[in-house]
């Protein structure tokens, strides 16, 4: 299913920002 991919997209599309916004926190 073509909606069940893009959910996952969407999904992996937030988890990566979050990891960067992490990574960002303990950069600094």
């Amino acid at each position: 299913r073509k909606e069940k991919q893009q959910d996952d997209d969407d999904f992996t599309r937030r988890v990566e920002e979050e990891l960067k916004q992490k990574e960002r926190m303990w950069k600094k």
